[in-house]
């Protein structure tokens, strides 16, 4: 019997060391992914008008070794959030106003700074809405004591735009009491598509595939007033992060396939001036 013991016992050491090194390995290469994974992850900071199509692009990046995050918002949110120590790869504004604020905190990669887009503005109603808007002087009135959905021309882009528009067209003190102000242009695309407001003023890009507003004036393109999207590479202060895969990441985004994309959604890609809808 104890020859039979002894090799149980040697049988169940070994099936222990076995188990032990396998534990070992399996938490070791976990380790090693989570490692990989913080160097190997880009984080781009883009304004909330960018969300269907840079969400679009990211799909069709072709390094899927790189996890791409996007993270929207107001340019001005985004903005305050990287000149306070948010950890973001790449920035895209919807105004260079708040490409020039970070640039002078002193965070932005210099010469990294390329005006990437164009957009327009348009005046949008619910779709059920059959009133029509012929020259946008009469825009007081098509509202009557209705409200006009716009983006808070204090730090907006598109209400700082907005605004400038109507102060060009002497409409501003007429229409200033009437704005229903929020934090950026797609709420209040939202504000538009549930019925909330008369109208609103909004980018042309945000009402690209939404089957619930209308276009009813566009406003044309000023040489005085053009609506650019600026992107720029962010200074990291951690010494891992993968900075060649960062930067393929917004090399990609001045592609030919990339500006494609763009295009589909609306905006100017301002790189391929000769690129049209397909």
């Amino acid at each position: 019997m104890r020859p039979k013991i002894k090799r149980a016992k040697m049988i169940i050491v070994t099936l222990c060391r076995i188990l032990t090194l396998t534990l070992i390995t399996l938490t070791f290469s976990m380790f090693s992914t989570n490692v990989s994974a913080k160097k190997h992850q880009i984080t781009v900071f883009a304004a909330s008008s960018l969300l269907p199509a840079l969400t679009a692009i990211i799909k069709i990046y072709p390094d899927k070794d790189i996890k791409v995050r996007a993270v929207y918002a107001s340019s001005s949110t985004l903005a305050k959030q990287i000149a306070a120590g948010a950890p973001a790869d790449i920035f895209i504004s919807a105004h260079p106003q708040w490409m020039d604020y970070i640039e002078n905190k002193g965070v932005v990669i210099i010469g990294s700074r390329v005006n990437l887009l164009g957009n327009r503005l348009v005046v949008a109603t619910p779709i059920k809405n059959q009133a029509k808007l012929v020259k946008i002087e009469n825009l007081s009135t098509f509202l009557g004591a209705g409200r006009l959905a716009v983006g808070d021309p204090a730090h907006v882009p598109a209400g700082i735009y907005a605004k400038k528009i109507l102060i060009q067209r002497g409409l501003w003190q007429k229409i200033k009491s009437k704005l229903a102000r929020t934090s950026n242009s797609r709420a209040a695309l939202a504000l538009i598509e549930r019925g909330e407001v008369s109208a609103g003023i909004v980018y042309k890009t945000d009402t690209v595939n939404r089957n619930r507003v209308k276009i009813i004036f566009e406003m044309a393109e000023n040489s005085r007033i053009r609506i650019q999207y600026p992107a720029v590479r962010i200074k990291s202060i951690n010494k891992n992060k993968d900075k060649a895969s960062i930067n393929n990441f917004y090399n990609f985004l001045y592609s030919v396939d990339a500006a494609n994309i763009f295009i589909q959604y609306g905006f100017d890609a301002l790189l391929f001036p000769n690129l049209k809808k397909k």
